[in-house]
């Protein structure tokens, strides 16, 4: 049986909703139309982001030692 809600919701709204239920971000609220909000140390204190954040991290300092090395 289908949920109320799937004849109601548009495919990009599913899929929103979706993400948010396969995300580790539980706190989101939706606090007006088409506005969600997400407390920050939630989210930069998530597995995914801790990921990013090091390989960005990791990018960074590649880039500074090729540089370096270009001036040296």
């Amino acid at each position: 049986m289908k949920n109320i809600l799937d004849f109601l919701l548009s495919d990009n709204a599913k899929e929103i909703a979706d993400n948010f239920d396969k995300s580790s971000i539980k706190g989101a609220q939706v606090v007006g139309r088409g506005t969600v909000v997400v407390d920050g140390k939630e989210i930069a204190s998530s597995q995914e982001f801790t990921a990013l954040k090091a390989a960005a991290s990791r990018i960074v300092k590649a880039e500074n030692l090729r540089g370096a090395q270009r001036q040296g």
